[in-house]
């Protein structure tokens, strides 16, 4: 006799189908349907057990002592779950529809400067095929790991998250953790969440110097009070993973400046331009993480701090900057929770190293490339003629290259040159 409360495919898919899944049977099988519990200590819970979990729960009475945004995050996560299995019951074949994350279906919103994800093109991953299937199965063993995660109060990283993967049934495995991240990007599309909600974390990445106070919590859930001039090192604030674990108390300056390099920004704190430029410091080292470009985006909306980008003088300095502004392909779908639309990039601009007569140093084959993209792009209209200066000369800056001025000039005179020649911008 059949256990009913275990939902398979065979001899339930509708007549007017059989002959189209006839020859994939054996596929869909192999990929989703005889998968190993997926266990950690005590908790086995696998695709086909879902369904008969939230039949006798209703919906799954969550753990005790859960935060309230953490329930709500957990059960949005079991619906998902219960949506596939749902189509299973009805002998219908599951498949789950995510906005594609293309440049083919973003909208470039001049006015706001910002990419939008259009509701247009949708990529259906369906158990049709044997690459759907275990696409779905990937969603749904991550899915799995993160319920688990949040009830049982953890956190973790992308890396750490590819390497348990690798205790998963085969077919579930990822062959390289982008593989990994764009399975949990395909769940923050599918919620409409972040993946901070899920308590994946990126790495610590961002310091912060300034007179601003704030509140942070630490790995006891004790909160502590820190004023990121008078409490902190020469090194500034070591940002937290995510803005879930800060708050702001005070903010008593009226400019942000970001620049990309920790030399730069050594610099500029050794030099206490601080003080004298009446500004917060953060650095990006590299492209700003999510937690540093939410930061960024609460600090002008909410505080209305002028916020200026200060980058190196070359392709990816560009980049870095407007991925600040106006966002990224790969986080279309987050453009209106980490975007700040009305930063300014200000250098290091070809032009700004004709007048101060800088040392450069040629450009590769590569960022010729990425000039060549960009030029074309609309995002990069404001700073056109400087991309066509940069290909043309061929030739690029660092930050660090108005050292030649001697230590002190790009606080005692470039900045405060720069910054009064974009002064009344937003």
């Amino acid at each position: 006799m059949q256990d009913n409360s275990i939902v398979r495919v065979q001899g339930e898919i509708p007549e007017s189908k059989v002959e189209e899944e006839e020859i994939i049977q054996g596929e869909i099988e192999e990929t989703i349907f005889d998968i190993v519990p997926y266990d950690i200590g005590e908790s086995h819970i696998t695709i086909e057990s879902i369904g008969k979990i939230l039949e006798d729960l209703g919906l799954p009475s969550s753990p005790k002592n859960l935060p309230l945004n953490v329930q709500i995050v957990r059960m949005n996560l079991y619906k998902l779950l219960l949506g596939i299995q749902d189509k299973l019951k009805q002998g219908m074949i599951p498949y789950v529809d995510v906005k594609t994350r293309t440049r083919s279906n973003l909208i470039y919103v001049a006015q706001t400067q910002t990419w939008k994800l259009n509701n247009i093109k949708h990529t259906r991953k369906t158990l049709k095929t044997k690459g759907g299937a275990k696409e779905i199965l990937k969603i749904v063993k991550m899915v799995v790991f993160l319920i688990h995660q949040l009830e049982i109060g953890k956190s973790s990283t992308l890396r750490e998250i590819y390497y348990n993967a690798l205790n998963w049934t085969e077919q579930a495995q990822f062959q390289k953790i982008d593989e990994s991240n764009t399975v949990l990007q395909n769940i923050e599309v599918l919620l409409d969440c972040i993946r901070e909600d899920f308590k994946v974390y990126p790495n610590s990445e961002g310091k912060l110097y300034g007179n601003i106070t704030l509140k942070y919590k630490t790995r006891d859930n004790e909160f502590r009070t820190v004023h990121c001039q008078r409490d902190v090192t020469k090194s500034g604030f070591l940002l937290p993973r995510s803005i879930q674990q800060l708050q702001i108390l005070e903010v008593n300056t009226k400019n942000l400046l970001v620049v990309e390099t920790d030399g730069c920004y050594n610099r500029c704190i050794e030099e206490r331009f601080d003080e004298t430029g009446d500004t917060a410091i953060i650095v990006t080292a590299g492209y700003a993480s999510r937690m540093v470009k939410t930061l960024i985006r609460l600090l002008q909306m909410k505080y209305g701090l002028k916020v200026r980008i200060f980058c190196d003088g070359d392709a990816h300095g560009c980049m870095i900057a407007r991925n600040i502004i106006s966002g990224s392909i790969k986080s279309s779908h987050l453009s209106d929770r980490l975007c700040t639309p009305k930063a300014i990039h200000i250098g290091l601009f070809p032009s700004q190293v004709k007048k101060y007569e800088l040392p450069t140093y040629p450009i590769t084959a590569p960022e010729m490339k990425m000039l060549e993209i960009m030029i074309n792009d609309p995002m990069h209209e404001d700073i056109k003629e400087e991309l066509l200066q940069m290909k043309q000369t061929r030739r690029k800056a660092e930050q660090q290259s108005l050292s030649f001025h001697g230590f002190e000039h790009i606080t005692s005179t470039f900045l405060p040159q720069v910054l009064k020649q974009y002064q009344d911008k937003a």
